[in-house]
Formats: structure tokens, C-alpha cells, sequence
């Protein structure tokens, strides 16, 4: 029973979204402005514009919010559900940045999937 009323707590913690919303460096949520830069610089030049590849405006939160032309590329609390999440590690193909490799690398994905669990905040 003590083992119960040690562990409970661990366990409401780790399934609370906002536990993996928070960067290990700084210890602040992670938000749009921290990982926007991600996409500008690796994403937006196919992603942006009028001709933004399959719909998807990568470069504003906005943009990244409504999705492609096939839907959601997000499932904010779930990054393993989110198909931008997905293509970023190629468990959906292609892997993206299309024109990789080099692809994103892990530190910046992890932050990815920080900011995505933590509810995608602007």
C-alpha cells in the first residue's frame, strides 16, 4: 500500500501534458517562439508562401494550427500522434525536410515534441 502513495503521484504526473511542456535547460514551457525558428530555418522555404507545399504554412503558428489541405498535422498533448512529428523521424515517408538529409537533428525534434505535448502553445 505505501508503494501505491509513492508511485500514484509519479504516475498523475507523467500523464499530465504540461510535465513535458517545459525545456530541460531553461526550465520554461516551451512555446511557438522557441521552435519557430526551427521551422524558419529548415521548413519555410517550401512550406510558406502562396505555393506552401500541400497547404502547410510552416511559418507562423497560425499556419501550423489549420494544417495542411489532408488535415491536422498536430494533435497538441499527443506527439506521437502528430503526423508533423511523424515525418520529422520518418515514421511517416517522405521524411521531412524533403530535401534531406541532413534532417532535423534530435535535440530540436525533442523540442518539437516538448512544445506539441505541452498543448502546441503560441
Amino acid at each position: 500500500m505505501k508503494l501505491l502513495f509513492c508511485v500514484f503521484p509519479l504516475l498523475l504526473l507523467a500523464a499530465t501534458p504540461g510535465a513535458f511542456a517545459q525545456d530541460q535547460k531553461t526550465g520554461q514551457s516551451v512555446t511557438y517562439r522557441d521552435i519557430g525558428p526551427i521551422f524558419q530555418s529548415k521548413c519555410a522555404s517550401c512550406h510558406s508562401g502562396p505555393r506552401a507545399a500541400n497547404g502547410l504554412h510552416l511559418d507562423s503558428y497560425q499556419g501550423v494550427m489549420d494544417g495542411a489541405r489532408a488535415g491536422k498535422v498536430l494533435v497538441p498533448g499527443n506527439p506521437q500522434q502528430s503526423e508533423l512529428v511523424r515525418r520529422l523521424t520518418g515514421t511517416s515517408k517522405p521524411q521531412m525536410p524533403k530535401n534531406g538529409p541532413p534532417f532535423l537533428p534530435e535535440n530540436q525534434i525533442s523540442l518539437i515534441e516538448k512544445w506539441i505535448a505541452g498543448g502546441a502553445l503560441e
